[in-house]
């Protein structure tokens, strides 16, 4: 697919609805090899929460280390943003994602996914495309931004060396239920076994995100 043709397919994907379960993700990160885990996997930042999430993702990349560190960011929660391109979604170092590098790897996951019987949704897909292009580009730290959040968002296919919950408050949707017990064990962000979420008040959410980095790189983003 060309560059427009792919980004046209991409959105129509949002006819498939919002589907809880990473089992799609799990399967197109097996299927293409990506590294979400382990020693040679990127240093994940995990973003959850319901204000502030774009803001932290940005400010991590003047947060953490340069000196040749590739630092990509994905801002998935703005997909329904009239003023944002998609391009401007998945970036590393600043620059967004070239055309031919998102028509290359929809393409993959089209081709990947033709015919199953759960199709993959949008969130599913930007999240496998910006993780596959991060891989390929040698990404060493991703700051990674939820979608609707819940330990079921597709993000939370990584395992994170970070979590950080920002300012978050009770959605009535479809998705979630303010007052169910079930909701409530699925809705705090970014939910890993390994990087537990802890909130924080809005006017500590800085010094709370520095306390947990490395010294080095802490010591960096309070002065």
């Amino acid at each position: 697919m060309k560059y427009d043709e792919a980004v046209a397919w991409l959105y129509a994907s949002q006819l498939h609805g919002i589907k809880l379960g990473l089992e799609n993700t799990v399967r197109l990160t097996e299927a293409l090899s990506i590294r979400v885990s382990g020693p040679h996997a990127p240093k994940f930042l995990h973003v959850a929460g319901t204000n502030g999430k774009g803001s932290v993702v940005r400010a991590a990349r003047f947060l953490l280390p340069g000196g040749g560190v590739a630092h990509g960011a994905v801002h998935l929660a703005a997909k329904k943003n009239p003023c944002l391109y998609f391009r401007e979604r998945i970036r590393l170092d600043g620059e967004m994602i070239g055309e031919e590098d998102v028509a290359t790897g929809l393409t993959k996951i089209r081709d990947l996914s033709a015919g199953w019987d759960r199709a993959p949704t949008f969130f599913e897909i930007a999240t496998v495309l910006a993780l596959a292009w991060f891989q390929e580009k040698g990404a060493a730290v991703v700051a990674l931004e939820t979608g609707m959040g819940g330990r079921l968002d597709a993000t939370n296919v990584v395992t994170p060396a970070v979590c950080v919950l920002t300012r978050s408050i009770w959605i009535i949707s479809n998705g979630w239920a303010s007052r169910s017990s079930r909701s409530r064990g699925k809705r705090p962000g970014s939910s890993s076994p390994v990087c537990p979420s802890s909130p924080r008040p809005r006017q500590r959410k800085c010094a709370w995100f520095s306390r947990r980095l490395p010294p080095s790189v802490a010591r960096r983003s309070t002065t």
